[in-house]
């Protein structure tokens, strides 16, 4: 990346959106909007609520430092075809639980949501070509196995967490790696769906500068951007 590294690390980047109540206070006060114009975040000037303010202007500022290499460019040209290939739609799919390739407690999509995910392609997707990105081999492979008439793609590899306690520091190079590629891959596409309250799937799409599609843990429906909630 050719932005402030430390900043681009997912960690960094998904953490901060935590934070997001302190960014509608900056866009609501306007002695603030000539430094954020200056920076040549607009986002709030767009007629939509609040919500897809701060999800524009956190797009905005993403977009800026997430500038990858030409060295990296030409690693994800060889591991990641699509993206520099012919525009594509993505979708984010945070399973969490007993499906996620590293178990956890913490729970967020099931196998039925994968079915709404299906249904959320089929009415949002436009391109033929779509990317997966999940912490489940499960669900990848659910919707390559289900979207027989999409090109989907993914990486086949079990999902690992950039966590020095849990893996040697290759396997942390790795996973950062992946986080990072995802997080770009899922900003440059056409159409982005994102799961619920997952803060990595809100950074990715928020870099596209569309509204997102938000697959919701419980409804077994396919959520416009009205619904994006502040995270």
């Amino acid at each position: 990346m050719t932005g402030n590294e430390r900043i681009g690390l997912p960690t960094g980047i998904t953490t901060i959106i935590g934070y997001s109540h302190i960014l509608r206070f900056i866009l609501d006060s306007k002695p603030y909007h000539p430094i954020l114009l200056a920076s040549g975040i607009t986002g709030f000037q767009k007629k939509v609520s609040s919500h897809m303010k701060v999800y524009y202007c956190y797009g905005e500022f993403l977009r800026d430092i997430m500038q990858i290499t030409d060295l990296t460019k030409e690693m994800m040209k060889v591991r990641y075809p699509i993206v520099f290939e012919q525009p594509y739609d993505a979708i984010q799919l945070r399973m969490g639980g007993r499906l996620s390739d590293v178990p956890m407690p913490n729970h967020y999509l099931t196998m039925e949501s994968l079915n709404v995910a299906i249904r959320c392609v089929g009415t949002y997707c436009k391109s033929k070509d779509i990317y997966v990105a999940s912490d489940s081999i499960k669900a990848k492979l659910f919707m390559k196995e289900r979207l027989q008439d999409k090109n989907v793609t993914f990486v086949n590899e079990k999902s690992l967490f950039s966590d020095s306690q849990l893996n040697n520091m290759e396997g942390v190079f790795i996973a950062t790696y992946s986080a990072v590629a995802d997080i770009y891959i899922l900003g440059n596409s056409q159409q982005c769906i994102m799961t619920e309250d997952s803060t990595f799937a809100y950074a990715g799409c928020a870099i596209t500068g569309k509204p997102p599609v938000i697959i919701p843990w419980t409804k077994q429906v396919c959520l416009e951007s009205d619904s994006l909630k502040e995270l």
